[in-house]
Formats: structure tokens, C-alpha cells, sequence
């Protein structure tokens, strides 16, 4: 049972200083992947989604999902073509949407976390 939830906003400049709590280790570390993995990663082009070329809708309908119908957390992600939603009367469900192409209209399924 939900018995609600908590959300907080903070102004990052009225926060206290901690950088005297922080040391930095005095050797630096890197972690490597797998290297044929590596050597191609910087090769890569990202190439255009149909979510990319409705840009402006997508951000038109996102503002009224969460300005009129109750979305409060959208997560975008335009190379994919995919969208995450959560809405105020389910705060704990999630809803997923995906596109294959920009003919394809949007399915949307509900995701319990």
C-alpha cells in the first residue's frame, strides 16, 4: 500500500560545503573495457530517429501530458525513439513507449517497478 510519496528540490548554491570531507586518492585510476569494444567507440555516428524529426511535437505533446494530464517525470531518449512516462495517479507504475518508425504510431505499456 502507498502511503505517499516524498519529493525535494534543492538550490545546489544553498547547500553546505563539502569539499573538506572529500580527498582525492593520490593515485588516479582508469578502468578499461574490453578493447575491441574500445577501439571502435569513437568511430560510431549517431545517426537520425524518427523521434529526432518529430522533435518539436515530441516536446509539444510532452508539455501537455505533464501540464494538463497529469505526467510528472518524463524520460526522452531520441536515439532510440523511446519515452518513459510517470503519471501523479500512479506514481509507482511507469509507462514505456516506443516508435520503430515515424509512420508507426506509439504503443505504450504499463511497467510496475
Amino acid at each position: 500500500m502507498l502511503l505517499g510519496y516524498l519529493g525535494a528540490d534543492f538550490d545546489l548554491r544553498e547547500l553546505p560545503a563539502t569539499q573538506a570531507l572529500y580527498q582525492q586518492p593520490g593515485q588516479w585510476l582508469q578502468l578499461k573495457g574490453d578493447p575491441a569494444i574500445r577501439a571502435g567507440l569513437f568511430h560510431q555516428e549517431r545517426t537520425v530517429s524518427p523521434m529526432d524529426q518529430q522533435m518539436d511535437t515530441v516536446l509539444h505533446v510532452i508539455n501537455e501530458l505533464m501540464t494538463i494530464h497529469g505526467v510528472f517525470h518524463a524520460k526522452l531518449h531520441f536515439s532510440s525513439s523511446r519515452a518513459t512516462l510517470w503519471e501523479m495517479n500512479d506514481p509507482i507504475a511507469s509507462a514505456f513507449m516506443a516508435s520503430t518508425n515515424s509512420a508507426t504510431p506509439i504503443s505504450a505499456s504499463p511497467i510496475r517497478a
